[in-house]
C-alpha cells in the first residue's frame, strides 16, 4: 500500500531501508502504538486511538487507496437472520462512510 499511496499522491519514496511487514493488522497497530514504525490504516479503523492521542496522523491529509475488504458469500447460500443483519450493518457502515478516510 505504501508504494501506491506515495505514487498516487506524487510523493517521492525514499530509498528503501529495512522493513518489517506485519500481516496481522492488530499486531501492526500495536507495534505502531509501541513506536516501532509508521503504518497505513483507514482513519475509521483507528479513530479511537487518534482521539485518545495514542496515535497521530503523519500527514495533514488523507489519501485514497485501492485497498479494500470484501464480503464474500457463496451464490446459492441463504444467510441466517444473524448473518443477514451483520451483512446489512456492514454495508450500511460502508455506505455512510464512503467519503471518510
Amino acid at each position: 500500500m505504501w508504494s501506491e499511496v506515495l505514487k498516487n499522491n506524487l510523493i517521492e519514496a525514499p530509498a528503501p531501508h529495512r522493513e518489517i511487514l506485519l500481516e496481522d493488522r492488530h499486531f501492526q497497530l500495536n507495534a505502531t502504538i509501541d513506536g516501532l514504525g509508521v503504518s497505513l490504516f483507514s482513519k475509521r479503523m483507528i479513530q479511537p486511538e487518534l482521539d485518545a492521542g495514542v496515535l497521530v496522523q503523519l500527514f495533514d491529509q488523507t489519501f485514497k487507496s485501492s485497498f479494500a475488504y470484501h464480503l464474500v458469500v457463496p451464490k446459492e447460500t441463504i444467510l441466517s437472520p444473524a448473518a443477514t443483519g451483520f451483512k446489512d450493518w456492514l454495508l450500511q457502515l460502508c455506505r455512510s462512510g464512503a467519503d471518510a478516510a
